[in-house]
């Protein structure tokens, strides 16, 4: 008889986090949806590169595109304020190409990377047709050193988790240390049951 409480304790226990797992997964989709403006950007129709960046000349483009912001505050349709994951995608060298060459015959190249956004955000419809995505230009830096692109790996990933978690909302903060407690909690009262039990 233990055995099958025992037992139903932990099912009861693993329904709860799936449960409260899928809860916080429902909560991150729904902050999710369609983008109005990015803030500081195309304001009054005039569409301005968020930022300049040099780089050395022969850097790989993974050097390059991990200088560019990851995320891109953005005020989405509903009024809230988010920060958005995204990508880039060089579009232009400004020399008739529309790709990034790490050593460009020409040194005076001067590539616009243009923001890709992340699964699960698109921009509003009723955005003008002739609306330009936030991008970057990035020109090579004559006699910078040469960015490294044998960085150690455990540095990437510190970077990547720093950037998804800066990337969290406050309400997803707020979501997960409930989730927490309330593991905690059912898993206190669980085995302080049980020790009681044991202890009669």
């Amino acid at each position: 008889m233990k055995n099958v409480k025992q037992c139903a304790k932990w099912i009861l226990v693993c329904l709860m986090a799936v449960l409260l797992t899928g809860v916080v997964s429902a909560a991150e989709t729904a902050r999710k949806g369609e983008i109005s403006s990015f803030n500081n950007y195309g304001e009054n129709g005039k569409y301005t590169s968020i930022g300049k960046y040099e780089v050395a000349y022969g850097s790989a483009i993974t050097d390059v595109t991990q200088k560019l912001p990851s995320t891109l505050t953005a005020t989405m349709t509903t009024g809230e304020e988010v920060e958005v994951p995204v990508t880039w995608v060089c579009v232009s060298d400004n020399l008739g190409g529309n790709s990034y060459i790490p050593k460009h015959e020409d040194a005076s190249a001067v590539y616009t990377f243009e923001a890709q956004l992340g699964d699960g955000y698109k921009m509003a419809g009723n955005i003008p047709d002739d609306y330009v995505m936030p991008f970057a230009t990035v020109s090579y830096t004559e006699g910078a050193q040469e960015l490294n692109s044998q960085a150690p790996e455990i540095d990437t990933e510190m970077d990547q988790a720093m950037d998804a978690a800066a990337g969290m909302s406050v309400w997803t903060w707020i979501i997960w240390i409930i989730v927490i407690v309330i593991i905690v909690v059912v898993l206190w009262w669980l085995f302080a049951g049980s020790k009681n039990s044991k202890e009669k």
